[in-house]
């Protein structure tokens, strides 16, 4: 089995980057610079990549989501000039729905990704992988 230059197996610290971002995004960062800086194994930093690009991406669709909401909140600001008798809301919370869906989403995936790097395996992600090889080379 494969160590780090700490000593730990490779599987344990992939495992790790992946489960630091269900915990706290700084110590992923930190987690993730000490593996480009200072480890060899290509496996690794292809993981390390991974989880950053991963919670980037997700990030990104949260924000869009959050930016509907901004929309709604500008269009309802511009209805009150003209003393609009309604306002404009997504039915049914269904933006509420969608952002815990995606959550939820990103919290199995990020577990999946760690349960199959404890294994030393990886779980394919195409928009991700795509992402993380275009900058790899």
């Amino acid at each position: 089995m494969q160590k780090t230059q700490l000593g730990m197996p490779v599987t344990i610290v992939a495992t790790t980057l992946y489960l630091l971002g269900l915990i706290n995004y700084v110590c992923l960062l930190v987690m993730v610079g000490y593996v480009l800086l200072y480890e060899r194994d290509e496996w690794l930093r292809k993981c390390a990549i991974k989880s950053v690009v991963f919670i980037l991406c997700f990030g990104f669709l949260n924000v869009v989501f959050r930016m509907g909401n901004d929309v709604l909140g500008v269009l309802n600001g511009f209805l009150t000039w003209f003393d609009a008798p309604f306002q404009l809301v997504w039915p049914f919370n269904i933006n509420v729905i969608l952002q815990n869906a995606l959550n939820f989403i990103q919290s199995i995936l990020l577990m999946l990704l760690g349960f199959k790097a404890l294994h030393h395996k990886d779980l394919k992600l195409p928009i991700v992988d795509k992402i993380m090889n275009q900058y790899m080379s």
